[in-house]
């Protein structure tokens, strides 16, 4: 018998039993397309993908059967999502490039006596791991700024020398699939249907961002004092403050857990629970017309807060918040969704969890200072735009537009012997739409900016950017929302 909707659930039902041998039977049979082809039953099997997809994700230990059937799960929705299926020589390029930059077992030799960490034994100060817990340690205690440097530096190159040989083949391969594709270039495939949607855009949005500072990468970071805070309590209000801003009703179910609504539309059921860091967790995805949504947030349980947690905890809660809105089918199969906008949602709470406007109705919290853009991170995206940008890799010409990029935010030359790209691993992980965050950030900071302002209120932003986007892209909801701010 082939199983249909809405017996997806039974896959969890073998995660607390010894029956792991049957897994794979049932998580075929749950794959089985409808044998009748009509656009309903096809729609409710493709929405049983998505829960079952859900389900399989919110397994902690899923085990290896577990993770092979969401595999399987997931390569049947990409069928649906016009997504290509990418070469497995690319795939080995870029695993290869991951590998060297996420390898924790490098390290580096201090040899004088100056450079010397002070906070272990005189037998392991020598020697410092090249991960970024040892390496951010080192960097915030260093008094040598020269010391400082020359760790930074090794962190910067630890992808080693055979780095720009793993980047020329990602190149060549990306452009080769793009063509294939009918487009130019690598770039200009992944900018199709983006908000910023060719290079000249892109370039000349990442010119006209100005950075914060002009404090260099290895020098001690002015870090905020912390605060101390009833850490249940502050997220408890910051989700109330947040629900209601936008105009949603909290209905309590039991302790930390209620049901979400907009008017009278159930999106679906929320949670707060302490963990290590703030975090949003989707149990299930909300899809209009088969379920409503799950979802829990975590917040940081320790009580020293500083300003950055709270803008992490909000933009916690507004995932949470788009998880839950609603969205149609097509929007999980990948259609007019912008792809550099994909982070907005999340952005509108890092930018109002940083807004004194907002966190002053708040009854608690740390001090909090408006977003920003650093030096480092607009070097980052407009090295790897330049990447993206070529035809060839030519690593000369990186280092050169590496050289006056540095000058150009930090006034001073870059140091010597620094490898471009040669550690990066979000070059492969986002490719050519790397720069979507700060697009998605400054875009987030213009719209809190026009509701500190009164120009625009809280349920206009959750309509026209929570609610609409469930079946059209971002771009005709911005354009209104600008239009009213005017």
């Amino acid at each position: 018998m082939t199983l249909r909707w809405p017996d997806g659930l039974l896959i969890l039902a073998l995660v607390g039993t010894h029956a792991q041998g049957q897994t794979l039977e049932l998580c075929e049979q749950l794959l089985t397309p409808p044998e009748e082809a009509s656009p309903l039953s096809l729609g409710r099997y493709k929405a049983q993908l998505v829960q079952l997809q859900d389900q399989l994700r919110a397994i902690p230990y899923p085990g290896e059967q577990l993770a092979n059937c969401h595999h399987k799960v997931s390569r049947a929705l990409a069928r649906y999502s016009g997504q290509v299926a990418r070469p497995l020589s690319l795939i080995s390029a870029e695993a290869a490039y991951l590998a060297m930059t996420q390898d924790n077992r490098r390290t580096i030799q201090i040899n004088r006596e100056a450079c010397l960490r002070q906070d272990v034994q005189a037998d392991q100060a020598r020697t410092l791991a090249l991960s970024k817990r040892s390496v951010g340690r080192y960097l915030f205690q260093a008094a040598d700024t020269g010391c400082a440097r020359s760790v930074w530096l090794a962190w910067q190159n630890r992808g080693g020398t055979q780095a720009d040989q793993h980047l020329g083949t990602i190149l060549a391969l990306s452009h080769h699939q793009a063509r294939e594709r009918g487009y130019d270039n690598a770039l200009a495939w992944k900018l199709d249907g983006a908000y910023l949607g060719n290079y000249q855009q892109v370039d000349q949005f990442l010119r006209g961002l100005t950075a914060d500072s002009a404090k260099l990468p290895w020098k001690r970071p002015n870090t905020p004092r912390y605060s101390y805070v009833d850490a249940h309590q502050l997220a408890l209000t910051t989700l109330e403050q947040l629900a209601r801003l936008f105009g949603l009703e909290l209905a309590p179910i039991a302790a930390d857990q209620w049901q979400l609504w907009d008017g009278r539309r159930f999106l679906g059921t929320l949670s707060l629970a302490p963990a290590d860091r703030n975090a949003y967790q989707g149990l299930q995805r909300n899809l209009v017309g088969h379920f409503p949504g799950m979802g829990r947030i975590h917040y940081r349980q320790k009580e020293r807060w500083r300003g950055e947690h709270l803008s992490e905890l909000a933009g916690s809660i507004t995932s949470a918040f788009y998880h839950l809105a609603g969205h149609h089918l097509t929007h999980y199969l990948g259609e007019q969704q912008e792809p550099d906008l994909l982070s907005l949602p999340r952005a509108i709470g890092l930018a109002l969890g940083a807004d004194p406007g907002f966190t002053g109705q708040l009854e608690q919290g740390p001090e909090v200072e408006p977003l920003g853009f650093g030096p480092g991170e607009l070097l980052r995206a407009r090295l790897s735009l330049t990447f993206w940008h070529q035809s060839l890799h030519h690593p000369a010409e990186l280092i050169r537009q590496q050289q006056r990029l540095f000058r150009h935010y930090y006034g001073v030359d870059a140091p010597t012997g620094w490898r471009p790209l040669s550690a990066y691993p979000k070059l492969v992980e986002q490719g050519p739409l790397l720069y979507g965050n700060l697009l998605a950030k400054k875009t987030a900071m213009d719209l809190v900016d026009l509701w500190r302002s009164g120009r625009i209120s809280g349920p206009q932003l959750w309509e026209e950017i929570f609610v609409n986007s469930n079946h059209q892209g971002y771009s005709p909801s911005l354009a209104r929302l600008t239009q009213s701010g005017h």
